[in-house]
């Protein structure tokens, strides 16, 4: 019934502000709340969500929030959904922020209600929680509903005046209010003396109070049975519950039992635990019997006890007959699992020790919930499973692995991978899966050279086995699978050893495959051949691949899903290659949504951290990107392919900022890694040292089908033909290079080579258009000397810049002349056209002008 002075507590939780519901479980608070909301003023839109165990899955309780609030306010982005962590315990910090973002957007006050905190035991999910309603917007209040209090920081909240606490005393009912329950539910009159005994024994406790008024409808003697009451040395609860039970026809008592087991209670779910026909009445009558039945829908077709009256029923549902509760269960499971709520069924099954049918059911489902991202669910299922059975069969561990792997918990995956292989029972096609699983871990830091060994292992196996032979893990495994996942893997981990074609061909024969017609191993292997073929320069090919793995995606409704990462990443690259600034951020801020969800996979991480510092280096400038390139590579030892990007990044950017002391060093403390080479012939051209620009060249040896690289190559020997006095040479082999090219509109590899741009504005290809103004205009951005010189009158040759650099250091023309092995009129004529140019009339104020313009 509506408690005024609760009603008058609650009406003062400001806006922005959280309203704190703590009492113990018999409280009746999920009543009193849902009664409060009934009363809200109607300006106000509720969003109310009761969580149960399954919202420990971070992703089942973003959806469901999500859901629950888009319920007043469709406006909200459901999508948001996609920046929780796949499989992780948190909800992440970019959701948490999301969420917020969206609830201050609202156009009308919303109040959020989160009932029964107390049942989640997912410690950082709850602390994230906290995080959400500690900080809500004014278009948001707050309720949350818990038998104890939650782990936040609520000092500031109490300070602002932002927290209405209501605790155990604030809900006890007080005598008069305690009258007027009593008295409704009994449908009796009650003494003071009789009212305020029962206050006593029962502390004000609504849910003990209702049991009470139960218990006292047809006694003959009032006044007894309250003594009988207050007399009872049990607890009050057991006591009244055992009362009221024994009151009830055998029939209704049979019913509230056996439907205790059920979380939430259809007609016809109830029909089936109970074995009668005559749920439909017997909810009725119990609901207007007020006996704490509650309803959960306008229509009246869902319902739900009261928590603590459940619990109640439960604990003497098992005293009494502990295989009865069991058998609740596998009916409630048997009428699901034919109603098609497997999901619900699993948890029956578990409860009641059905461990071999829960697993079947499990497998069924799987498929389902790794498409949605809720892994931790599935992980949570085949651990409690893989428990249970004294002898738990190796499929079972097979399809744990697959779960893990799912959930980004690479530790745990490696460390049941490592017990499948020591069990003697595990068979060859058991093997295979193991195998193939655990070379999934690619993504994760296992190193490409494992992957390969083990790949290769499970290629050979799998022609001696049948279909039948190998697991069929999570619904998406089986031989076909295996082999996919095997072939894909190994092709991932060539690309990251740096062998580019043989990751492309690999890729392109896993997508003729028989087992591409699973979707998602389709998307995965477009979205990876993009992102090679990108890599190696073939950006119209790259355009159209990951354009099919998006399509394909949106097409089976998994927009988001970690497969079309590279996907995103791919077309990253061919914008940047394209200067399109724009669309280079779009594409990398969807790979980084997906990326978030799979914080475990640091090689898709790193990608996504090469990429991002070539777009901050043209639209932050160089230190910007300098400093993301010199953060720690998050996979333990970075990948080849990533080592030769980085590495070449950095070089070039220390050169345009002119730091070549700087990226020499760099270089010679990595070493002469045939990786290295671009960078190596980078800081050779900036010295003018074209005998070691053209040793690297020579080491440098890219193969035809590279066209990023062979462009790249092609334009250093451009630049060093010039520097060596060959112009003519120079300048055909750089114009058959931007022919090349122009077909892909392939602009970063000139990006890279700053001199070559320089070459091309001096002597412009007369018959084509490439490399574009956005391209010239980019390269400014990365070589700061470079813009530098757009407020000369001309500006400075490669040869005058490099004279420019000994000025500093003081000594004579005549040792500048030797070391540049040129006579010293010639310098002289150098050194009149930098005063000209600088607009200076000798050395020291060229030195003050030169460094002023960021020159030296």
């Amino acid at each position: 019934m509506p408690r005024p002075g609760l009603q008058r507590t609650l009406d003062r939780i400001e806006p922005g502000g959280l309203g704190l519901l703590v009492a113990s479980a018999g409280s009746g608070k999920s009543v009193l709340a849902r009664q409060w909301l009934g009363q809200c003023r109607p300006e106000f839109r509720t969003a109310a969500l009761s969580l149960t165990p399954a919202h420990d899955d971070a992703v089942v309780f973003a959806r469901e929030l999500l859901e629950a609030v888009r319920a007043p306010a469709p406006q909200v982005d459901p999508s948001i959904g996609d920046l929780v962590e796949m499989g992780r315990s948190a909800l992440g910090e970019r959701f948490v922020d999301a969420v917020l973002g969206e609830l201050a957007t609202l156009p009308q006050e919303t109040v959020l209600v989160l009932e029964d905190l107390h049942l989640l035991t997912n410690a950082a999910l709850v602390a994230d929680v906290g995080r959400i309603v500690t900080r809500l917007p004014r278009t948001t209040r707050c309720i949350v509903t818990t038998r104890r209090d939650p782990p936040w920081s609520l000092r500031q909240m109490r300070l602002d005046g932002r927290l209405v606490e209501v605790r155990g005393a604030d809900l006890a009912f007080v005598r008069h209010e305690a009258r007027q329950l009593l008295e409704a539910v009994s449908d009796r009159e009650l003494t003071d003396r009789e009212v305020a005994v029962l206050l006593d024994r029962t502390d004000g406790w609504a849910v003990g109070l209702q049991l009470a008024a139960v218990s006292l409808r047809d006694v003959p003697d009032i006044d007894a049975a309250v003594d009988s009451i207050a007399g009872s040395d049990r607890l009050v609860g057991e006591y009244l519950l055992e009362e009221v039970l024994a009151q009830q026809d055998p029939e209704t008592r049979a019913f509230l039992l056996r439907t205790s087991v059920l979380d939430r209670m259809s007609v016809d779910l109830c029909n089936a635990v109970t074995g009668s026909d005559d749920a439909r009445a017997m909810l009725d009558d119990l609901d207007k019997r007020s006996l704490l039945v509650t309803s959960l829908d306008r229509s009246g077709d869902q319902f739900r006890y009261h928590h603590l009256f459940a619990d109640l029923l439960r604990y003497q549902l098992r005293l009494e007959d502990p295989s009865a509760a069991s058998e609740a269960h596998r009916r409630a499971a048997r009428w699901l699992l034919d109603h098609g709520f497997p999901e619900d069924a699993v948890e029956h099954l578990l409860c009641a020790g059905e461990h071999q049918q829960a697993f079947a059911v499990v497998t069924a489902v799987a498929h389902l919930l790794f498409e949605r991202g809720e892994s931790a669910t599935l992980v949570r299922w085949l651990t409690t499973i893989d428990g249970a059975l004294l002898d738990t069969p190796p499929a079972v561990g097979v399809n744990l692995l697959a779960a893990q792997v799912a959930a980004d918990r690479s530790d745990a995956a490696a460390e049941t991978h490592r017990r499948l292989l020591k069990r003697p029972d595990l068979t060859p096609g058991q093997r295979a899966s193991a195998d193939a699983l655990h070379t999934t871990l690619v993504f994760r830091g296992l190193p490409p050279e494992v992957v390969l060994a083990t790949a290769a292992s499970v290629l050979e196996l799998l022609p001696s086995l049948d279909a039948g032979d190998v697991v069929d893990f999570l619904g998406i495994g089986g031989l076909e699978s295996v082999r996919v996942m095997a072939e894909y893997d190994a092709a991932i981990a060539r690309f990251l050893l740096g062998d580019l074609a043989g990751a492309a061909s690999a890729l392109k024969h896993v997508l003729t495959l028989p087992g591409l017609a699973y979707p998602i191993w389709k998307i995965y292997t477009l979205g990876s051949l993009a992102l090679v073929r990108a890599w190696t320069g073939h950006c119209t090919e790259a355009l159209q691949l990951a354009d099919a793995a998006i399509r394909t995606g949106r097409a089976i409704g998994v927009v988001g899903h970690a497969s079309q990462i590279h996907a995103h990443l791919a077309l990253a690259l061919v914008h940047l290659d394209r200067a399109d600034l724009d669309g280079a951020a779009r594409s990398l801020a969807k790979a980084d949504r997906q990326n978030q969800r799979r914080p475990a996979s640091v090689v898709n991480r790193d990608l996504q951290r090469t990429l991002v510092a070539r777009l901050t280096a043209v639209t932050e400038g160089p230190d910007r990107a300098l400093a993301i390139l010199r953060q720690p590579a998050e996979s333990a030892v970075p990948p080849p392919v990533l080592v030769q990007a980085d590495r070449t990044l950095e070089a070039q950017l220390l050169i345009g900022t002119g730091d070549t002391l700087g990226a020499r060093t760099m270089l010679n403390r990595l070493g002469r890694a045939s990786e290295l080479a671009p960078a190596h012939v980078c800081v050779a051209l900036a010295d003018h040292d074209l005998a070691a620009a053209r040793e690297a060249l020579d080491r440098w040896q890219p193969p035809p089908h590279d066209l990023r690289a062979s462009i790249g190559h092609a334009l250093r020997h451009a630049v060093a033909l010039d520097l060596a006095g060959d112009q003519s040479t120079a300048q055909v082999v750089l114009h058959e290079t931007a022919a090349t090219a122009e077909g892909e509109r392939l602009g970063w590899p000139f990006l890279e080579v700053p001199a070559a741009l320089r070459m091309l504005r001096r002597e412009p290809v007369p018959r084509s258009t490439f490399p574009g103004a956005a391209v010239l205009r980019l390269t400014r951005l990365l070589e700061p000397r470079e813009r530098a010189q757009e407020s000369l009158v001309a500006p400075l040759s490669e040869r005058e810049l490099t004279v420019l650099a000994y000025l500093p250091k003081r000594i004579k023309n005549q040792d500048i002349a030797d070391e540049l092995y040129v006579t010293v009129n010639t310098l002289k004529t150098h050194l009149r056209a930098i005063y000209r140019k600088l607009g200076v009339d000798n050395r020291d104020q060229a030195i003050d002008r030169a460094t002023e313009l960021g020159l030296l």
